[in-house]
């Protein structure tokens, strides 16, 4: 008896406070409920100027942008790119285009970049000249801030190319964004020199008649906040010596690692070996059916790179069938603390072997470690993999106990949506 009345009472009372509110409502003129939306939208959008000062003024994928997830295909978001408030108005901030760059420019370039790019003095970064240029061509473009003789920044950006599910993009990579150490926490001249450049590009792409090209960004430190990433992965860095890349399994003679782009002699007595193996993945790479998204710089920007010796390609083949690539890179960066070691890094690595298959994918693997130490001769202490395609079956059989670091990483797409991000790392290959 005691519940019913209980809950009658309840119900009256609910009944009071509906009526009440109704009434309200009723006796409000419109006008108040259309300045109460305003307001409330003007609250939305400071707040999130305030949180997100920077990316909020950027043409990328927000955290908030909910009505992106409606479409199905890639995008591009600016057809004509905006000025932000990080654009540089005063002139300090050039762009140049790379042919338009002098050999001491270049130099001067580098230097800083050796020097500025790790912000750490225990790790020393020790990138070659010809490794250097080796990167670049006439698409690429560099801003700097400073004299030409002493550059303060640089920010430089290169052509490469994607498919995203069943469409191609021509895009472009932002390689280096490095500021002279001043002892300055403050991240404004950074931001500034970014926007400048990428709001100049757009406007070189545009009236050149290169057409809009989206930006490629690689972050290896952590997350940037207000933004979804294109592709969220870990990077891992090994204990090189302890992994003994000698110790390897008895492989069947009729299964071997060969190197793909093996270069012998010099000028016009230069010859390249197994570039068949080379040719046909390139021709093949944009159509690998395990991979949603595919992103390289494409063949001959791969064979400045072969020929600068700063990246390498082994394939394990069986009877001349290719069963596997893995791509190398000598990193030049040095660690102080492990008494000066090398890295080593696994750009990428492709398998056509079945699951069952990956203890042959992984002694192959090891043979191109020991390889890439016979070929560059150096003293490699550090492994370092990205968690990205088949790179992921790599760190999953890597032994835990010779992780030195594991950072959380992301690739963010700028003036572009990929409405399926963040895609997942083993559904992505990426070689740059």
């Amino acid at each position: 008896m005691w519940a019913m009345h209980a809950t009658n009472s309840l119900k009256n009372a609910l009944s009071i406070v509906l009526t009440i509110v109704a009434n309200a409502f009723m006796d409000t003129h419109p006008s108040y409920f259309v300045f109460g939306f305003g307001i409330s939208i003007f609250a939305i959008i400071l707040w999130i100027s305030l949180k997100y000062p920077f990316w909020n003024t950027q043409p990328v994928y927000h955290t908030y942008d909910f009505w992106r997830g409606i479409y199905s295909e890639p995008y591009i978001i600016q057809k004509i790119p905006n000025k932000t408030r990080y654009y540089d108005k005063t002139g300090a901030i050039k762009t140049v285009c790379w042919s338009r760059l002098t050999r001491d420019n270049i130099i001067n370039m580098l230097n800083l970049v050796n020097r500025c790019f790790i912000p750490s003095d225990r790790i020393l970064l020790d990138i070659q000249e010809n490794e250097w240029t080796a990167l670049f061509d006439d698409d690429t473009y560099v801003s700097f801030s400073g004299e030409t003789t002493n550059f303060q920044g640089i920010c430089t950006t290169r052509p490469i190319l994607s498919r995203i599910g069943q469409t191609n993009f021509a895009l472009n990579y932002l390689d280096y964004l490095t500021l002279e150490r001043t002892g300055n926490s403050d991240s404004k001249p950074k931001q500034s020199l970014f926007s400048t450049h990428e709001y100049n590009v757009r406007i070189y792409n545009t009236t050149s008649g290169s057409g809009h090209k989206p930006l490629l960004l690689k972050h290896e430190s952590g997350e940037y906040i207000g933004v979804v990433p294109f592709i969220r992965y870990n990077l891992v860095h090994y204990h090189l010596n302890k992994l003994a890349p000698w110790a390897l399994p008895v492989m069947p003679s009729h299964i071997q690692l060969v190197s793909c782009v093996e270069i012998n002699g010099v000028g016009k007595k230069r010859k390249y070996e197994n570039t068949d193996v080379l040719n046909d993945f390139a021709k093949s790479f944009l159509e690998l059916p395990m991979f949603e998204v595919k992103i390289w710089p494409g063949l001959p920007a791969i064979m400045r790179q072969f020929s600068a010796g700063s990246l390498h390609m082994f394939a394990l083949r069986k009877y001349g069938e290719v069963l596997a690539v893995y791509f190398m890179r000598n990193a030049r960066t040095y660690y102080e603390e492990l008494d000066g070691v090398n890295t080593l890094e696994c750009v990428a690595t492709v398998s056509m072997l079945d699951t069952k298959d990956a203890d042959l994918f992984y002694a192959g693997f090891l043979l191109a470690i020991r390889e890439m130490m016979k070929d560059t001769q150096q003293n490699y202490g550090v492994l370092s993999v990205a968690g990205i395609g088949h790179n992921v079956l790599l760190n999953d059989r890597l032994p835990k106990n010779d992780v030195i670091l594991s950072v959380k990483s992301e690739y963010v797409l700028h003036n572009m949506v990929a409405p399926k991000s963040p895609y997942s790392p083993e559904s992505v290959s990426i070689i740059i």
